[in-house]
């Protein structure tokens, strides 16, 4: 704190007893007014970089000095409120004035600065960013290393096996693509050959074995080709007989079939004239409900009717006697010229009454009465 400010703070307890409000508001504040006239001018010429470090320190400290200014005046209109309620009103103007004009000033600073530390942070997540993505590419080409094992179907052929491992031994595993996991990819290619080569083996003589199998498997499927040819020409005589047989069969299933459809259209028949009697009743139970209905919908409307005419009426007598409350009560300035009077041999001033009537508590005066007349 300055000395003028100091000094202030010293008389205060005297001053504020003779000094008028809007010159003590205005001594209060008048050292910070001089101080941010001061520095105004200087911090409005002031320019930087914020990307370097030497702007950076530059934006900090000219906004360390606006904030400190700042804050200053803020415990100033605090200490100085409490004394009296006027006071403390003008210096709540006084200090927002101050506030609303050193704000712009410092964002000017505090803002440059946050966007830089955003932007700081910005680039170092995106270096982090491309770290990752080159680590997670290096690894991708070692799983496809290993997974040129599994792009082989089981029981792929032969000829298939080989092409994968003639293509595989012909990638090159190199530190410019592999970086710093140029073993692990080499391991991954040794270890992929070594079990395509295995797999490759295991083909061949599961297809040399096939091969037998199906020499044999020819022989036999020969003979039961025969054996059905035969079977398939008694098939075709015992179908014969068969057919002649359902012939005789359909005729005798479509007279009673004829005869099964006749009773049951006369079947349908009844349900259809069961259904148009029992349609009719319902039809005239649904009008006699929907009459019914109508009614008690009717007298509802007239009791919701009677009851809004009601809260009419008694909202209209509360309004009535609102107004009459309204006009009987005395005006603000009656009431502190009565009280004086009352009171005359205290001597009390009219600031003094007004204070009363702001701390009389109601709520706890109507209270205790009740409890007196009880």
């Amino acid at each position: 704190m300055s000395e003028s400010q100091t000094q202030i703070a010293e008389n205060a307890p005297v001053e504020i007893l003779k000094m008028d409000p809007e010159r003590y508001t205005a001594a209060v504040f008048q050292p910070f007014r001089a101080q941010l006239d001061a520095i105004k001018a200087e911090g409005a010429a002031v320019t930087f970089e914020i990307q370097t470090t030497a702007g950076m320190s530059i934006a900090v400290a000219w906004r360390r000095k606006f904030r400190e200014l700042r804050v200053e005046a803020e415990k100033a209109r605090k200490e100085r409120k409490a004394p009296i309620l006027e006071i403390g009103r003008l210096l709540d103007a006084k200090a927002k004035d101050l506030e609303a004009e050193i704000l712009p000033l410092e964002d000017r600073f505090d803002v440059a600065i946050k966007a830089e530390e955003a932007r700081r942070e910005e680039e170092r997540k995106a270096e982090e960013a491309r770290e990752r993505a080159r680590v997670e590419q290096i690894q991708n080409r070692i799983a496809e290393l290993r997974g040129a094992l599994g792009a082989v179907a089981y029981g792929a052929a032969s000829g298939l096996i080989a092409e994968h491992i003639a293509d595989l031994v012909k990638v090159p595993v190199e530190m410019s693509e592999f970086a710093e996991f140029t073993g692990h990819a080499q391991v991954a290619k040794d270890e992929t050959l070594a079990k395509l080569r295995e797999q490759l083996a295991a083909t061949i003589a599961r297809e040399e074995q096939a091969e037998k199998e199906k020499l044999v498997r020819e022989a036999e499927e020969a003979r039961l080709k025969a054996e059905r040819e035969q079977l398939e020409r008694d098939r075709a005589a015992h179908a014969e007989e068969e057919r002649q047989a359902a012939a005789a069969r359909a005729k005798v299933d479509a007279e009673a079939r004829a005869k099964r459809e006749a009773e049951e259209a006369e079947l349908r028949r009844q349900r259809e004239e069961l259904a148009k009697q029992q349609a009719e009743v319902d039809r005239q139970r649904r009008e006699q409900e929907a009459r019914d209905e109508a009614a008690r919908q009717a007298e509802a409307r007239k009791h919701r009717e009677a009851e809004n005419i009601a809260k009419a009426q008694a909202a209209a007598e509360r309004d009535r006697q609102t107004q009459i409350r309204a006009q009987r009560r005395p005006s603000d300035d009656q009431i502190v010229e009565a009280l004086c009077k009352a009171f005359r041999s205290l001597k009390p001033t009219e600031d003094e009454v007004i204070e009363w009537v702001a701390t009389f508590d109601a709520e706890d005066a109507r209270s205790r009465r009740l409890v007196a007349a009880a």
